[in-house]
C-alpha cells in the first residue's frame, strides 16, 4: 500500500504538511535484501521532483528507519509522527540506502488543500519475464517521448501486465520503464529479463522504474 505522507490538524484549522514522498511497507521476505537486520521502516517508492524530500536528497528505494530522532516501525508509525510535525519544521530523517544509514534534513511543507481535490499518468519483440507476469520491450526514443520519460532514459518498457500476476499485485503498470533490477542497471528488455530470470522463485526483486517524470521503487515477489 502506497501512501503520501501528510500531517493533519494544527492550530484550530485544517493544515496539511507533506514531505513529498510515497511509501510502502517492508515485506517479511525482503527486509534482509534491503540491508535491514529486522523488518522495520517504510520504503520510499517515489520521490516527486520539487518536493521537500527531493530537495533533501531522498531517493526511491531508501528505507526510512528514523524520523525526527524516533525509530520508525512501519508506514502507519511514520504517518503518525508526520501528523504532529508543523509545516515549516526541518526534521532529521535517517534512511538505509544500500545497507548504509544516511541522515537527511527534510523541511515539511504545507499542502495546498484547494488544489488537492483537483489532483488525483517501432516496437522491439516482446520478452516475457517468467514468474513475474509482465512483458517487456526495448525502450526506443519514440516510445520514451510518448510516455513522457526524460530524454536519454535507458531501460525496458513494460508493454503488458498479466491479470492476477505478481507484477500486477505489486503495482507494476504498462508504460513503466524498468531502469534497474536488484540495483543492477538494465539497458534493454534482454538485460532486464536476464536479471529477472536470475531471481529465485519465492524471492523478491527490487525494481526501479520510470513512470512518466517520476521514479518509483517497487518490490515484486517471484512466483
Amino acid at each position: 500500500l502506497v501512501r503520501e505522507l501528510l500531517s493533519e490538524l494544527r492550530g484550530g484549522k485544517v493544515t496539511r504538511g507533506r514531505i513529498g514522498v510515497q511509501i510502502m511497507d517492508v515485506e517479511e521476505e525482503s527486509y534482509r535484501d534491503l540491508g535491514l537486520s529486522e523488518r522495520i521502516g517504510a520504503i520510499v517508492s517515489s520521490v516527486p521532483e520539487g518536493g521537500p524530500a527531493s530537495a533533501a536528497g531522498m531517493q526511491p528505494g531508501d528505507v526510512i528507519v528514523r524520523y525526527n530522532g524516533e525509530p520508525v516501525t512501519n508506514t502507519r508509525d511514520l504517518q503518525s509522527r508526520v501528523v504532529v510535525t508543523s509545516p515549516g519544521t526541518t526534521v532529521p530523517v535517517v534512511v538505509v540506502r544500500a545497507g548504509e544509514e544516511v541522515t537527511l534534513n527534510v523541511t515539511v511543507e504545507e499542502l495546498d488543500l484547494d488544489n488537492e481535490a483537483s489532483v488525483e499518468v517501432a516496437a522491439s519483440p516482446d520478452e516475457l519475464s517468467e514468474g513475474f507476469g509482465m512483458t517487456l520491450q526495448d525502450l526506443t526514443p519514440q516510445t520514451a517521448a510518448s510516455l513522457g520519460v526524460p530524454a536519454g532514459t535507458q531501460g525496458a518498457v513494460v508493454s503488458d501486465v498479466q491479470r492476477g500476476s505478481a507484477a500486477e499485485g505489486s503495482g507494476v503498470q504498462p508504460g513503466d520503464v524498468v531502469l534497474s533490477v536488484n540495483r543492477v542497471d538494465v539497458t534493454n528488455a534482454t538485460t532486464a529479463v536476464r536479471e529477472l530470470n536470475g531471481v529465485e522463485s519465492g524471492r523478491t526483486a527490487f525494481l526501479l522504474v520510470q513512470r512518466g517524470a517520476t521514479r518509483v521503487f517497487l518490490q515484486v515477489r517471484k512466483e
